[in-house]
C-alpha cells in the first residue's frame, strides 16, 4: 500500500530526498507549476490572510514592531497593575477607566525614570 501525504514527504525524505519533478532544479515546467503556489485566495479567512502576511520580510518586520510599541504595556497595564477587566460599565465610563489607567501608567513611567536619574546623578556626585 504506498504511503500518502506527510507520511509520503518524511519517506521520500528518509530514502534519498526525493521530490515533486516540478520542484527539482532544471525542470522545464516549473515556473509553470510553481507560478500561483504562494498566492493568496480571494476568499481567505483572517487567520490565513495573517499567516501569508506573515510569511514575507516586510509584514514580519512590521507586526516584530508590535513587541516593542504595543504588547509591553498591555503585558504591564494587565500583570503589573491587576487590570483583567473594566470595573465600569457602558462604552463612555470604560473609556474614562481606560484613559485614567493610561494617565497613571505614563505618570508612573515618568516618575520612575526620573527617580533613576536622581539616583544616577547622587552616585556621580557622592
Amino acid at each position: 500500500m504506498p504511503a500518502t501525504g506527510a507520511r509520503t514527504t518524511l519517506i521520500s525524505v528518509l530514502i534519498g530526498g526525493l521530490m515533486p519533478i516540478s520542484r527539482r532544479a532544471g525542470c522545464p515546467t516549473a515556473n509553470h507549476c510553481l507560478r500561483n503556489a504562494d498566492r493568496l485566495p480571494k476568499d481567505a479567512d483572517p487567520k490565513a490572510r495573517m499567516a501569508r502576511k506573515l510569511r514575507t520580510k516586510t509584514g514580519s518586520a512590521i507586526y516584530a514592531q508590535r513587541k516593542a510599541i504595543v504588547e509591553p504595556v498591555n503585558g504591564q497595564i494587565k500583570e503589573a497593575r491587576g487590570l483583567r477587566r473594566f470595573l465600569l460599565r457602558g462604552l463612555e465610563k470604560v473609556n474614562a477607566e481606560w484613559h485614567l489607567i493610561a494617565a497613571t501608567h505614563n505618570l508612573l513611567k515618568l516618575f520612575r525614570h526620573r527617580r533613576s536619574q536622581q539616583q544616577a546623578l547622587a552616585l556621580a556626585s557622592g
